[in-house]
């Protein structure tokens, strides 16, 4: 028997009577393996302002002072040409921001009801609790580092987390410690540390920076509802998820305490957009 010959004018994935058949990409669907666990925190509200770290008001306002001047100092050396470029340059942010969007959603993997969807509730639960207007949009995109970023494209609100700090917490003896890194980058944009002038004074203003990051920290704690989770987190990060489950607790507790009474810590993250991860423990430990 002749085998049957491909029809050449016939379009792949429809048989020669018309009929749909499966499509490649049809053929290659699967379902999930399993799902995330459930993770169960407490259902009050959070008011992020309350949570602020100490200083935040001071260096706010030093922030935009030094802004302020800034500002004006380039207007009248440049007489005026600075003020026409900022204005410009802010035109040109927005366009390329629609693109920055277009490319992590090309990039990484949207979170939704349908994909993830435990996950999704969590950040949809967090919102509501921060009393946020809208929940962000969440992506999980591809990094060999454990971490998480809040965005501000345009007006859009972004969450984006890398698969090594989701597997990582959830490979945790507590998955919920993906709530406190969640929560975290909440905060930045519930507290509005994602908005275009509080982000170019928080690049410039590192003292603010490093308070905001401390902020967010206090915020996450309360959502978690429980600072353990909130340390576990900042463990998780500080050592990774391999050594985890072999860190001595006491011991890094009793470091923590050490790295917060020495004078010299503090001196030392002057150039740190973030203080050191010990002196974070030992904010949670406080509070």
């Amino acid at each position: 028997m002749t085998p049957k010959q491909q029809n050449p004018y016939e379009s792949p994935g429809v048989s020669s009577t018309g009929a749909l058949s499966r499509s490649p990409a049809q053929a290659l669907t699967t379902s999930p393996q399993g799902s995330l666990p459930s993770f169960d925190f407490p259902n009050v509200s959070v008011q992020a302002s309350k949570h602020v770290a100490s200083g935040t008001t001071l260096y706010t306002l030093l922030g935009y002072l030094l802004l302020a001047v800034g500002t004006l100092v380039a207007a009248l050396t440049t007489m005026g040409i600075s003020l026409v470029l900022m204005v410009i340059g802010a035109i040109i942010a927005w366009f390329q921001a629609r693109k920055v969007r277009a490319l992590i959603r090309g990039s990484g993997v949207q979170v939704s009801p349908a994909q993830l969807p435990e996950l999704y509730a969590m950040v949809e639960s967090f919102s509501r609790r921060l009393g946020m207007a809208n929940t962000p949009e969440v992506y999980i995109v591809e990094q060999n580092v454990q971490n998480g970023f809040a965005v501000k494209l345009g007006k859009k609100d972004l969450l984006l987390l890398t698969d090594d700090m989701v597997w990582g917490a959830l490979a945790s003896h507590d998955p919920r410690a993906l709530g406190f890194i969640v929560g975290h980058e909440l905060a930045h944009i519930a507290l509005g540390h994602t908005g275009s002038a509080r982000s170019a004074i928080r690049a410039m203003f590192r003292p603010l920076s490093r308070a905001d990051e401390l902020s967010s920290d206090n915020v996450a704690a309360q959502l978690v509802g429980d600072p353990r989770i909130a340390i576990h987190g900042l463990t998780l990060l500080t050592v990774g998820p391999q050594l985890l489950k072999f860190i001595n607790e006491e011991a890094l507790f009793e470091q923590v305490r050490e790295v917060c009474a020495n004078g010299l810590s503090k001196k030392a993250e002057r150039n740190l957009t973030h203080p050191l991860l010990l002196r974070r423990i030992g904010n949670l430990m406080r509070s």
